[in-house]
């Protein structure tokens, strides 16, 4: 079953703005090793790394190529939403 490029790159899209906008909302104290940066990094090299596959690749493989990312970006706008919903507690001055 092969899963349609537009839905995969959706989630993938969907997935990096909520973590760009949680990361633009927190205020970490090191930015670059925050998880919602990396986590970011990664649903956009997904995304980037999706398209040249999908053109090149055969059916059979394709196939499990699109369940396998379409798993991923499932797996990251969960995790884009649990963190989105978790409240943050504001530092003791």
């Amino acid at each position: 079953m092969h899963i349609p490029t537009f839905l995969v790159m959706s989630l993938l899209l969907a997935a990096f703005v909520s973590f760009c906008w949680q990361y633009y909302v927190g205020d970490p104290d090191n930015r670059l090793t925050d998880r919602r940066f990396m986590l970011a990094g990664i649903s956009l090299t997904l995304a980037v790394s999706y398209v040249p596959l999908s053109l090149n690749l055969a059916a059979p493989i394709l196939a499990l190529t699109s369940m396998l990312f379409f798993a991923a970006a499932l797996t990251l706008v969960c995790v884009s939403i649990r963190l989105a919903r978790r409240v943050r507690r504001k530092p003791a001055q």
